[in-house]
């Protein structure tokens, strides 16, 4: 592993004699044209990656060759927050050591290469950065298991801040191309757009009249940490070459196929890019998994043995009717028999209970894009309630026109006027296997989100799948020091593939005064390594030895970044009332992006903005509290950001976010959460025990008897002074309407957790600054209890689920060398 500064050999560098690897990346900048006295951190880079690439390239083709019979998993998710890929691939190669001393002997800095490499801009959030995450862990566990996905050109957007306020630029990822993928040129398939459903010929419906769209794939290499396996995320790309428009809306919306994740949906033609960027990438994952299973000479009857497809929430969930339209379209296959194939080889993993990120189209808009869908989805709906009349026998009228009606995909909108497709209702319904992802979500989704599920369809009660992380990416590359210590006392670095074993390995070094020294030496060093990130982006100049308490998240009222700002003003009116109480000096970090259209999210930033100005720049306040908004935030900022946490904020709503992953990442690393009983953090309180943690607000049950009783804001906030102290504050700014949606409806309930917010607040500062030593072991209890959160652990959840095995080749031989691990020769299986 790359140390977090790489240290290289004290040999002066022109005494090292030339190495095998030395002469390899020379000869890679020859070939471009280049030498060595001119060659810049670009050429080096490009000349690592070529080496990497073709390095792992036979394990590449190993792996298809193992994984071209037998059943595979097909992941299909609309964003992936991959990361860079130097790092894991150094790793895989094992040659993080080799390239690193001949980067260094022939004058290059190892350490500006491997951050020379922008983050690919294929993901925003927790879903993009939990299916890297699940990908790595497939791969680092031998299944067959591919990604499927969209390219985008410009990524989500290159947040800019000017003026305080978050705008977006393009974020041009590619600017020096994409060595880490092969292109495929030639994919012989096509995708379907508007036209209409003509009536049935035969018995048969037919798509006319639609606008054909060919496609080629970005095929990106996703290796193990051994380097013995490297499954592929293929990544769509529209070719429009060639291609003859006669609608000015249409073609613009077809050249956007591929320019941006998550267009602007607050237009129809937004919602109807949105809508054909699901279809474009689900559509061709489901011919590509159809054509595989026909190159193996099945018939299309026994597809469930050899494909399981994954929708990771509802972006894919038109997977259902797109596998329909091809198993009865195109393959001639009787209609139930498609539905029963459809409801074996597909699942689907439910992220949300909020009704407005559960995906749902207005049918018309539906029928313009996708008319045969429309059709078909609306045969399955009627399907549904049959099966629902069927099961609901001797049941009253009303009772069953209630399930209808708390089933049906294609429904009637009462207070909108219009219908609607609910993609979450079509997933779940047709799918074999419905997952939430925490313990507490999964019961939800059970009892709220489909309650009836389990009565209609006979299907087995939603499983669970807690999310997880992957240890190569959040403790070996974001956190390489600490990882070098648990190394050193666990006595081997088997850990990195096996990651829970760290909390008993850890159990008595926690008690060790040499481990606990280095271990405290890491935080603070992290700490400043934050700290000269926040200065070199023009941030204000932070204190290693302060409390760092961050929250780092996708910018959402339910994530209540506001009360955490709320907090930062409460905290600087404090400081300025009573200058003498005792308290450490802190650090609020805040990062993350708004979407474009999400106002109030955009306002939030911008007043984030706004206070750390005003607050950095008080001279009574000193460095008893300073600000930071980090810009841009990214895996490879998180990788700085998330192990200089000391306290790590997961304040959302009881009962709004699923799982997190996050919260993961800042305890594997040692912070210490302060958050409410939601998602993971009930499932890492358990681990790390409660009074490690500090838990604060209501409960899911609180907030359902606060609504039952009729909610109210401000006879709240007159018994909380401190708060209404700072809404006060805000009124007379420019966000006064912030302020002002907590007195007049609060509907994220802020200030019925407020209070309660900054006590605990208060015992986790009182803590850090007098009882140090209590602060340090709970910090390495943290780490300990995180180990539990492999996404490994989580994806061989998945793959019982899916009924895929490992198909690696003979176990590997590792040696006690700087870290490396060496690979023997691989042989086919």
């Amino acid at each position: 592993m790359l140390k977090a500064k790489f240290r290289a050999k004290t040999t002066p560098a022109a005494q090292r004699p030339a190495t095998p690897m030395a002469e390899k990346l020379t000869g890679s900048l020859t070939e471009n044209g280049q030498s060595i006295q001119k060659a810049t951190t670009a050429d080096w880079y490009h000349a690592v990656a070529k080496i990497l690439h073709q390095k792992l390239l036979q394990s590449w083709e190993d792996t298809w060759q193992r994984q071209a019979t037998g059943k595979r998993a097909n992941y299909l998710s609309l964003e992936y927050l991959l990361g860079p890929n130097t790092q894991t691939a150094m790793d895989a190669a094992g040659l993080s050591d080799d390239i690193c001393n001949a980067l260094v002997g022939l004058g290059a800095d190892p350490n500006e290469v491997v951050k020379y490499e922008l983050d690919p801009g294929l993901g925003n959030g927790g879903l993009g950065r939990l299916a890297a995450c699940f990908l790595d862990s497939g791969a680092n566990l031998h299944l067959p298991m591919a990604g499927y996905g969209l390219f985008y050109r410009e990524g989500f957007f290159k947040q800019k801040i000017v003026d305080g306020r978050q705008t977006e630029e393009e974020d041009h990822w590619t600017r020096d191309g994409n060595p880490w993928e092969v292109r495929c040129e030639q994919a012989p398939y096509t995708v379907k757009f508007f036209g209409r459903q003509d009536t049935p010929s035969q018995d048969r419906y037919t798509w006319a009249g639609a606008k054909e769209v060919k496609a080629y794939a970005h095929d990106l290499m996703v290796p193990s940490y051994d380097g013995r396996t490297v499954n592929n995320l293929r990544l769509w790309d529209a070719d429009l070459n060639g291609f003859n428009f006669d609608n000015e809306e249409q073609k613009e919306l077809l050249w956007k196929l591929n320019y941006r994740l998550y267009p602007d949906d607050s237009n129809d033609k937004g919602k109807k890019l949105r809508l054909m960027q699901e279809y474009f990438f689900t559509s061709l994952s489901l011919q590509d998994t159809v054509a595989r299973h026909l190159n193996m000479g099945k018939p299309l009857e026994q597809l469930a043995e050899t494909a399981a497809i994954q929708m990771n929430d509802t972006h894919p969930a038109i997977a259902v009717a797109e596998l329909m339209r091809l198993l009865v379209d195109e393959h001639g296959m009787e209609w139930n028999k498609a539905r029963d194939i459809t409801r074996n080889v597909c699942f689907y993993t439910n992220h949300t209970l909020m009704p407005e990120a559960l995906e749902k189209w207005d049918i018309n808009l539906m029928k313009e894009v996708l008319p045969r869908h429309v059709g078909i989805i609306e045969e399955l709906n009627r399907n549904l309630l049959a099966e629902a009349d069927s099961k609901l026998q001797g049941e009253s009228k009303d009772k069953k026109d209630a399930v209808k009606n708390r089933i049906e995909v294609v429904h009637w909108d009462e207070g909108a006027k219009k219908t609607y497709i609910r993609m979450g209702h079509l997933a779940a319904f047709h799918s074999k296997q419905v997952n939430g992802v925490s313990i507490m979500h999964s019961l939800l989704v059970k009892n709220e989100l489909f309650p009836d599920l389990v009565k209609i369809r006979g299907a087995d009660v939603p499983t669970n799948k807690t999310n997880g992380i992957t240890p190569r990416r959040w403790l070996v590359q974001a956190n390489p020091d600490l990882a070098n210590l648990v190394t050193e006392a666990m006595g081997n670095d088997e850990w990195i593939t096996d990651l829970p074993t760290i909390d008993k390995g850890l159990e008595q070094a926690q008690y060790n005064p040499g481990f606990r020294t280095a271990f405290a030496d890491i935080k603070r060093q992290n700490k400043q390594n934050l700290a000269d990130m926040v200065k070199a982006m023009g941030g204000p100049t932070l204190k290693a030895d302060a409390l760092y308490d961050i929250q780092i998240k996708r910018f959402h009222e339910y994530k209540r970044q506001f009360m955490n700002i709320l907090h930062t003003v409460a905290l600087y009116q404090d400081i300025l009332e009573n200058p003498d109480k005792p308290r450490p000096d802190t650090v609020k970090i805040f990062a993350g992006k708004a979407a474009p259209s999400y106002a109030v999210a955009k306002e939030n930033i911008e007043l984030a903005n706004w206070l750390a100005g005003k607050i950095n720049n008080d001279k009574r306040i000193g460095d008893k509290l300073k600000v930071a908004f980090i810009e841009d935030y990214n895996v490879s900022k998180a990788q700085v950001i998330v192990p200089a946490a000391d306290l790590s904020e997961q304040i959302s709503l009881a009962g709004t976010e699923a799982s997190g992953t996050s919260n993961m990442k800042f305890t594997l690393n040692g912070a210490l959460t302060i958050g409410t009983r939601d998602g993971a953090n009930v499932e890492i309180g358990e681990r790390a025990g409660e009074n490690n943690i500090f838990f604060f607000g209501k409960t899911v049950s609180d907030v359902e008897r606060l609504n039952r009783q009729g909610y109210n804001s401000k006879t709240l906030i007159e018994q909380d002074l401190r708060l209404k102290k700072a809404l006060i504050f805000l009124q007379d700014t420019p966000f006064a309407n912030l302020a002002n949606e907590v007195f007049d409806g609060d509907h994220w309930k802020i200030a019925a957790d407020f209070q309660d917010y900054w006590d605990k607040q208060e015992e986790a500062r009182n803590m850090y600054m007098n009882r140090p030593a209590e602060w340090l072991t709970k910090s390495i209890i943290n780490t300990r209890a995180g180990a539990h959160f492999s996404s490994d652990d989580t994806i061989r959840g998945y793959a019982r689920m899916w009924n895929i095995r490992p198909t690696a080749a003979a176990p590997i031989r590792r040696i006690a060398n700087e870290n490396r691990i060496e690979n023997p020769s691989i042989s086919p299986a």
